[in-house]
């Protein structure tokens, strides 16, 4: 296996476990999605963008599992 592709999978590996983690930690199915947005776990997401997470958590798609 060539460096570049060891690189591009650990890579990806560690931005599902990042997005698992963030999902586990902000996610609460008995808070509202107000709630979720107005406590972001995790310094390193920005503001706007954890608030369109939420929504996207909280939306029939989001709450779908493969």
């Amino acid at each position: 296996m060539q460096t570049k592709q060891i690189l591009k999978d650990n890579l990806s590996a560690k931005w599902r476990q990042f997005k698992h983690d963030l999902k586990a930690k902000g996610y609460d199915e008995n808070k509202t999605e107000e709630e979720m947005a107005a406590y972001i776990p995790d310094r390193r997401v920005d503001p706007s963008q954890y608030r369109a997470l939420v929504h996207h958590w909280c939306s029939k798609e989001g709450k779908v599992h493969p």
